[in-house]
């Protein structure tokens, strides 16, 4: 929204007008004599020219001033600044005229009406200049509908921004990426850190993130500058324990500002939980690796029955699968190599019809 002109402004477009009236023919009086190669400018003027003496006589007025309030230039000349406000701002305008030839300047923001009855938003403004000695004040009125229209769009918005920050179960910060302050937590992050909304708003996001300050603000120029929107970061709750979040963060305008829009997720529990599950699968793989050992040829002697391992040795059977696996051997003597190592136990083998074998010392 363009802003308003100020009084500087305003005397620096009057100036040359008011040295020009001082400078006419004092015998022509005080009408619009000596002006008249001024009425081009005057009539470019934006919004609304007004010239008027102490008494509230019209002396000049653009063609602005006929075409918004619908009078013709006879009509005008015979009215006075009062006689185009309601009577609710009547008062309040006279009050202003008459501090402008007290102290030289005012302005008001007040609805303009028409002929036909319209209103119209404008802010006024004007100065007192000396015509021929005699105090006149001249001013500018600035049509202010689409400022007001802006305005209502702008209130709307941050209406609208104000619901959604509020009522979202999100975490949600504003922060100032110049200084870190948070300027704003929603209620859910509040409730989340564990810290009123007012001391929320006393500290900085150094405070609650756990890197160094210098990353901090390096995080934060890149979500500035939108080379990034999305980081992960440790966070400290007002208890003193540290949780892990994503933090969705972009620029925002607001309060003719560029600010810092965060919104957070705490994913400490999806972490621990793909932690353990890179957990589970490196053991899964370790273990699979291990069976995977035991498959394929394996070089047994078809003798002594050793197995050659990987580094060329020769192992015991036994020594080779518990090697590889959760296998455990206890020893026996079948009945076929009981009778072949121990003949003299055959007939006893043999009555008593024994077919699980002999057991040994393990």
């Amino acid at each position: 929204m363009s802003p308003k002109p100020t009084y500087e402004e305003l005397e620096q477009r009057l100036a040359a007008l008011e040295n020009e009236l001082a400078r006419r023919p004092k015998d022509n009086g005080p009408s619009t004599a000596g002006i008249s190669h001024w009425e081009t400018i005057i009539d470019g003027l934006p919004g609304i020219f007004y010239l008027f003496d102490e008494n509230g006589r019209f002396v000049r007025w653009n063609r602005n001033f006929e075409s918004v309030s619908g009078y013709s230039a006879d009509e005008i000349a015979a009215m006075t600044p009062p006689d185009f406000f309601d009577a609710a701002e009547k008062e309040e305008v006279q009050k202003q005229i008459r501090y402008v030839f007290t102290y030289g300047q005012a302005q008001v923001e007040a609805w303009f009406v028409s002929k036909n009855g319209g209103r119209t938003p404008f802010f006024f403004s004007g100065i007192r200049v000396l015509i021929d000695s005699l105090p006149h004040l001249a001013g500018l009125g600035i049509d202010m509908t689409r400022f007001e229209q802006a305005e209502s769009e702008l209130k709307e918005r941050e209406r609208n921004y104000r619901s959604f920050f509020e009522n979202h179960h999100a975490m949600m910060l504003l922060i100032d990426p110049g200084s870190a302050e948070i300027l704003d937590a929603n209620p859910a992050a509040c409730a989340y850190y564990g810290y009123s909304r007012d001391i929320m708003k006393t500290m900085k996001i150094t405070e609650i993130n756990q890197l160094s300050r210098e990353e901090v603000f390096a995080e934060m120029r890149r979500a500035e500058s939108q080379k990034r929107n999305y980081f992960n970061f440790r966070h400290r709750l007002s208890t003193g324990v540290v949780r892990d979040v994503e933090v969705y963060s972009g620029p925002i305008n607001l309060r003719h500002k560029t600010l810092l829009y965060s919104i957070i997720h705490d994913v400490t529990e999806r972490n621990q939980a793909a932690a353990e599950r890179e957990r589970l699968i490196a053991a899964l793989q370790e273990a699979l690796a291990e069976v995977k050992t035991l498959r394929g040829f394996i070089p047994i002697c078809a003798n002594c029955k050793k197995i050659r391992d990987d580094e060329g040795y020769w192992k015991q059977v036994e020594v080779y699968i518990q090697a590889r696996s959760e296998a455990v051997f206890s020893h026996s003597i079948c009945p076929e190599c009981t009778i072949k190592l121990y003949p003299w136990m055959a007939d006893k083998i043999t009555e008593s019809g024994q077919k699980g074998g002999a057991s040994g010392g393990g």
